[in-house]
């Protein structure tokens, strides 16, 4: 085979195996998909849109899809989902699912996101790992934007949304960085949600500061323009100044070279003088050398009598007051109401306030009210979320009422959930299922719980449905583990759901249950869930706690790489200091960073200083 396109040698990847070769084309690309025989009858469900969106990006990107052939080859016990080598994909064998698993689960994203790396990532290659959210942000977002063109602006939000959450949590759990850094161990520390998921976040807000005509034009130019070559960031930001002309200095050194996002608290009062509204914005992050203070153009919508005004304000201080003119008193003020800026926000509104919000914002607006009124508890708010729950067109709003009334916990609130279980899309049953799920000791919620268990037809649902009924402690959940422990599922998910459940039941009974689910052999998903409640479930049998901790230091040597890490993530919850010269020894001798990271965390656990 001959490239005839240049390229960096890491894209390069030689595969072999003996696998089933089916072929597809578009526009005379040959596109060619490998996988094991048995997968054969999957491989439309999971591979099937690559023609589609190979024409969507040609044509967005500009630039038509740049080498001599497509082909993507599915291999088992991948370290990860996908790696984009060039015009010649590797996928891991999980993509394949069969029509069930397909009512929660979907290999179009992980498809996607390898596919428009051969345009961000391998015909434009970051020139080191400082930059590498030129090539994963990109792939990252462009995966998202692929939905929007597919399935629609509410299947784009959900998306966004999940980003939003990943990027959230890494940000305030684990640590904050600028995007670009050269501050790392080892390059794998670079492949993180702020890499992935934030820097997604921020594409999105270069679109929404340029307009969707110049957002394209930008994207374009610094496609063409640098088409074969290594670039860097600062390419791509002159690429968009070039393309549009917008001075884009300020925004590239906050969301790029700073870190953080802003948290605003917003509140707003009816100046009756002045005929407008007072909108008093604060920015409460901690500022510091890594986070600074941001400065953002930001849109307010305004209903009342008149319609919906809109107007967009530039926030940069601290501390700040607007005044934006009405012609009467609104029934609702909203901040950002589409959600275009990554931020935290807190609005200060009364509940009828956030009541019309819910009745009738955009998809965005409704979903922030549906979380919002979680904080009351009297039956109007219960009354007017499980309506929501019930008729909202749009499923994430449908979900967050769920988890919103999973908060409430009244009767009243428990009433409007169970009306939810008959919803007709798995993520909305599955929330319901969790919020359910915190209705300790109820009888009636766990009798339908046990329904779903028995007869959903979402491998997820039953799988939330089992982890639920542990948690509400409901009778004879031992017995419902063993029974999910007979179900195969896409991705062991049932299993897994098995496993959570026991160490939250900490019943003695589930260590024998973990020990021989741990053993090799079983599917390294199952292993992973097993080895996992052996750390959580010690416990429920102190005096097994040595047993415990020498079939853990004994699967640091297991020939599969997940089953190792996951015996490292158990001997940090179990916190056993005799386990430390086995983690040590760990560290040592694995190659992959990833694992000597899991084992220094494991040890830092266990001696109480958090893994540094």
């Amino acid at each position: 085979w001959r490239e005839s396109i240049p390229h960096v040698n890491y894209l390069v990847s030689l595969v072999v195996g003996a696998f089933t070769e089916l072929r597809d084309e578009w526009e005379g690309v040959p596109i060619l998909y490998y996988m094991e025989p048995k997968y054969r009858d999957q491989a439309e469900l999971a591979l099937g849109k690559t023609p589609d969106m190979m024409a969507y990006y040609s044509d967005v990107i500009g630039i038509k899809y740049p080498y001599e052939k497509y082909a993507q080859t599915t291999i088992t016990d991948f370290m990860w989902g996908g790696m984009e080598n060039i015009s010649a994909t590797t996928l891991n064998t999980r993509i394949f699912h069969d029509e069930r698993a397909h009512l929660d689960y979907t290999s179009d994203g992980l498809v996607a996101h390898e596919l428009v790396h051969q345009w961000f990532g391998d015909l434009l290659t970051t020139k080191n790992w400082n930059h590498i959210w030129l090539n994963e942000a990109f792939a990252t977002y462009f995966d998202a934007l692929y939905v929007e063109h597919a399935k629609g602006p509410r299947e784009f939000i959900m998306k966004l949304e999940a980003n939003r959450a990943r990027y959230i949590d890494e940000d305030s759990a684990s640590y904050r960085r600028p995007i670009v850094t050269n501050l790392y161990e080892d390059p794998e520390e670079m492949f993180d949600r702020h890499t992935y998921q934030k820097g997604s976040l921020v594409l999105h807000m270069v679109r929404y500061l340029l307009g969707e005509e110049l957002w394209w034009k930008a994207i374009r130019h610094y496609a063409q323009a640098h088409a074969g070559e290594t670039v860097e960031t600062n390419d791509f930001k002159q690429a968009i100044e070039d393309a549009t002309g917008h001075a884009m200095e300020g925004f590239f050194d906050q969301w790029i070279y700073h870190g953080g996002h802003p948290e605003y608290e917003v509140a707003w009062k009816w100046d009756r003088k002045q005929s407008a509204v007072a909108l008093e914005v604060k920015q409460v992050q901690q500022v510091d050398e890594v986070t600074p203070l941001f400065r953002m153009p930001i849109e307010v919508a305004m209903t009342g009598t008149y319609g919906t005004r809109a107007a967009t304000i530039d926030v940069r201080h601290a501390e700040e007051t607007f005044y934006l003119a009405v012609p009467a008193k609104p029934t609702r003020v909203e901040f950002d109401p589409h959600d275009w800026i990554l931020k935290e926000l807190r609005f200060e509104k009364s509940k009828k306030e956030w009541l019309d919000q819910l009745a009738n914002a955009s998809d965005a607006g409704r979903m922030r009210a549906a979380g919002e009124l979680a904080a009351y508890t009297d039956k109007k708010i219960s009354l007017a979320l499980g309506g929501a729950l019930r008729d909202d067109p749009f499923r994430g709003v449908r979900a967050k009422a769920a988890a919103a009334l999973g908060t409430i916990r009244t009767k009243t609130a428990r009433d409007e959930l169970l009306t939810g279980l008959g919803d007709n899309h798995a993520h909305v049953r599955r929330a319901v299922i969790t919020a359910l799920g915190y209705y300790t000791g109820d009888e009636k919620v766990a009798s339908a719980l046990e329904d779903i268990f028995s007869g959903d037809p979402s491998y997820y649902a039953q799988a939330t449905a089992i982890s639920a009924l542990a948690r509400l402690e409901a009778d004879h959940a031992f017995d419902l583990c063993l029974e999910a422990l007979e179900r195969s599922s896409h991705k062991e998910v049932i299993r897994d759901s098995a496993f959570t459940a026991l160490a939250t039941l900490q019943d003695p009974r589930g260590i024998d249950v973990a020990l021989s689910w741990a053993d090799y052999g079983h599917s390294f998903y199952i292993r992973v869930a097993a080895i996992e409640a052996l750390g959580q479930l010690a416990p429920a049998a102190p005096k097994r706690g040595t047993e415990i901790r020498e079939r853990l230091i004994a699967l640091l040597e297991d020939n599969h790489f997940k089953a190792r890490t996951a015996a490292m993530e158990a001997l940090g919850v179990l916190g056993d200091p005799h386990a430390v010269p086995a983690l040590e020894a760990s560290m040592a001798r694995e190659a992959h960073f990833d694992l000597r990271s899991e084992a220094r965390t494991a040890i830092g656990k266990i001696m109480g200083t958090g893994g540094d």
